[in-house]
């Protein structure tokens, strides 16, 4: 009994190491095997290669390259401008190579999410989660399932003792009978259980982009098992987003499970500084929504991939600004500052040491149905010892011309910033 307690304490002490929540994915989107990956396939591009299998990687690349040489710009001589680095584009999220083991679905939440094996960063940026070591579906004991918080399961507190919860897998569908759910801090143990249960656990609060200390636990017991689902089935499971993720293939052989495209166009040279989050001092906060975003569009991997994007925008922006790159800041907002601009810039020439952030930045996708329009960043800041309210927006530009967006994926493209001091 004793020995049981403490694996199931394992399982969740490993399991608050590996689902962190979106800290975008703050260190989901930041491991050094994207980064070896992209890496290798622009070298291959460059000498001629073969690129197959990872179509995210492969468009970047070709960008990169496409950039042509990046120098460093002339940093606001006398004698003009500093000149721009040729644009290029941000960092995606990495795929997923772990098996698909079902599909779980959620009817009173509209939820249907392809359930992977393990909570490694890369799966979780696709899919659900299966605890590795956990029950399997309609097994005794307790299957954890774990997802972000502001995309798969943002809206789990919606749901209500006796509510379905549904797990398709190869060796039957279960069903689960919601009981209850609670708060708990990360690295809490499960309770011990010899009945077949589920737990559905996020990052709670359920819309903060950043590191949380809480857990948010729905639990559920077993009340039906039905015929297993074809295997067939099961494959086109991780195409359940509409992001057109390559499903596994039959024979024990699967294809890397591919999750939204979504890049920002930013200089080169401020690309080559490194935007992502763990490189940057940056601290987030909540997402939220605008328009009428349909719940397939929120519910998926494709929050995740746009605010990766935007937050890699926004650090090119200040980089660019702390640097004095004219240039830069100029083929950003595609030549929409003017000299002028910099004295309404606050971050223009400032010491990184000035720039605190006295709250955190909030993001604000306006979305249509299932597409995406444009991003919002806010946060406030001390420079200097000064407050200012600093707003950046970005357009959502489709890649693909006469492609379904959610198919092709999207350019965040810089539109419009905004420095004020508060009132």
């Amino acid at each position: 009994m004793r020995s049981r307690r403490l694996t199931i304490a394992g399982w969740m002490l490993v399991c608050a190491g590996a689902v962190v929540g979106l800290q975008i994915p703050y260190f989901y989107l930041h491991n050094d095997i994207a980064s070896r990956r992209l890496l290798a396939t622009a070298q291959q591009l460059a000498a001629g290669g073969s690129t197959q299998g990872d179509p995210a990687a492969t468009q970047t690349a070709k960008a990169a390259l496409a950039g042509g040489a990046n120098g460093e710009a002339d940093e606001g001589a006398a004698s003009g401008p500093a000149a721009a680095a040729p644009l290029t584009t941000t960092v995606p999220l990495s795929a997923s190579s772990s098996p698909v083991l079902g599909l779980l679905d959620i009817p009173k939440l509209h939820l249907q999410a392809p359930v992977l094996e393990g909570t490694a960063d890369a799966t979780l940026n696709v899919g659900v989660g299966h605890l590795t070591g956990s029950a399997l579906p309609g097994m005794p004991s307790v299957c954890l399932l774990a997802a972000h918080n502001a995309t798969w399961f943002r809206r789990i507190d919606a749901l209500q003792p006796g509510d379905d919860i549904r797990v398709a897998t190869a060796a039957g569908t279960f069903t689960y009978s919601v009981t209850g759910h609670r708060i708990v801090q990360a690295g809490s143990p499960l309770p011990q259980t010899a009945a077949a249960e589920l737990v559905l656990e996020s990052c709670y609060p359920l819309g903060a982009l950043y590191l949380t200390s809480q857990r948010y636990l729905v639990t559920a017991v077993l009340t039906g098992t039905s015929a297993p689902t074809r295997r067939a089935d099961l494959a086109g499971a991780s195409d359940t987003s509409g992001v057109g993720s390559a499903p596994a293939r039959s024979g024990g052989a699967r294809s890397a499970v591919q999750p939204p495209v979504v890049l920002a166009q930013v200089p080169s040279d401020l690309a080559q500084q490194g935007l992502l989050l763990h490189e940057n001092n940056l601290p987030l906060g909540t997402l939220s929504y605008e328009g009428s975003p349909a719940t397939a569009w929120t519910e998926s991997a494709w929050p995740l991939a746009v605010t990766n994007a935007a937050t890699q925008l926004w650090d090119a922006w200040v980089h660019g600004s702390e640097q004095r790159r004219t240039g830069d800041l100029r083929a950003m907002l595609s030549g929409a500052v003017d000299d002028a601009s910099q004295a309404r810039n606050p971050l223009f020439a400032a010491s990184p040491d000035e720039v605190i952030y006295t709250s955190r930045v909030d993001i604000a996708l306006n979305v249509q149905g299932m597409r995406l329009t444009a991003v919002k960043m806010t946060a406030r800041l001390r420079v200097d010892g000064t407050l200012w309210d600093l707003t950046l927006t970005a357009g959502a530009v489709p890649l693909a011309t006469g492609s379904s967006p959610d198919k092709a994926g999207y350019r965040l493209v810089l539109t419009g910033v905004s420095a004020r001091r508060p009132s």
